[in-house]
C-alpha cells in the first residue's frame, strides 16, 4: 500500500495476439511482399511489458482464480489516472475478444499502409516513418487480442514498449512463478495509487474486514476510498 507505482511484466500473456496478427498480415493481398515482411519482421521483434485489469469488479472467477481460500480485496482505480493523452502514462486499452473484430483492425492498418504510399508523394524516409508506425499499431492490436471465453473478464491492458515511447522505465527482474520475469515500474505524479475503491470479497465476517481495512488505509494516508463488499455468496 506504501508503494506509489505499479509492476507492469514482461509476458508471454499476448502470444495468441501475436499469432493472429501475423497470420493474418501474411494472407493480406498487399500490394509489395516488402510490407508485409517488414511489418512482421517489427511485429515479432518489440519488448513489451502488460500490466492487466478486470472492469467488472466482483466477479466468482476473479476471486477464485485470484484469492483462493483467503479473503481477496478488488481495488478499483481512476481511470483519468491511469490513462492520459500526453505521454505520461503507458497505453490503456480494452481488451478485443471477437475474432472478427481483430480482422477488421489488421485489414483495416494494413489497407492504409498499401495504398498510402501510392496516393502521396513519398521517400525513402517518409516510408520507413509509416512502417515504423504500423508495426508499433500492429503490435498493440496483438497485446489486446485474447480468446473469447475470457470475455467474462472485460480486461484492460496497460502497454508499454521501450522505444516506441517517450516513455522511459527502468527494465528490474524478479523471481516469478515461470522462472526470471522482468518489469518496469510506474510511478504516479501524487506519489500514491489512485485507488477510488476496495470491494471486499466473499468472507465470513465482512464488517471486520472493513474496520482492519479501513484502519490500513488510514495508516497510508487514503482517506477518500470507497469500501464495498461483493454480492457473492461465500461456500463454506
Amino acid at each position: 500500500m506504501g508503494d506509489s507505482c505499479f509492476k507492469i511484466e514482461h509476458s508471454t500473456e499476448y502470444d495468441l495476439g501475436l499469432s493472429l496478427v501475423e497470420g493474418l498480415i501474411l494472407n493480406y493481398p498487399a500490394r509489395t511482399e516488402a510490407l508485409k515482411e517488414k511489418a512482421i519482421s517489427d511485429l515479432t521483434s518489440r519488448d513489451t511489458f502488460i500490466s492487466c485489469y478486470s472492469g467488472t469488479r466482483d466477479l466468482l472467477s476473479q476471486w477464485r482464480a485470484y484469492s483462493g481460500p483467503n479473503v481477496g480485496f478488488c481495488i478499483g482505480f481512476k481511470g483519468s489516472q491511469m490513462a492520459t493523452i500526453d505521454s505520461r502514462m503507458p497505453l490503456l486499452e480494452k481488451v478485443i475478444y471477437q475474432k472478427d473484430t481483430a480482422e477488421a483492425v489488421v485489414s483495416l492498418l494494413m489497407k492504409e499502409a498499401d495504398s498510402y504510399p501510392y496516393e502521396h508523394e513519398f521517400g525513402e524516409v517518409e516510408v520507413g516513418y509509416l512502417l515504423g508506425t504500423l508495426a508499433g499499431l500492429l503490435n498493440v492490436t496483438a497485446c489486446i487480442i485474447k480468446h473469447h471465453s475470457f470475455s467474462e473478464e472485460n480486461e484492460y491492458r496497460q502497454i508499454y514498449q521501450p522505444g516506441s515511447t517517450d516513455l522511459s522505465y527502468d527494465i528490474k527482474h524478479r523471481a516469478g512463478q515461470f522462472g526470471l520475469t522482468p518489469y518496469v515500474e510506474i510511478g504516479f505524479e501524487e506519489k500514491r495509487l489512485p485507488i477510488d475503491s476496495i470491494t471486499i470479497g466473499p468472507c465470513k465476517d465482512p464488517e471486520l474486514e472493513h474496520r482492519a481495512l479501513d484502519s490500513l488505509l488510514h495508516s497510508h494516508g487514503y482517506e477518500d476510498v470507497k469500501v464495498l463488499y461483493s454480492e457473492v455468496p461465500l461456500r463454506v
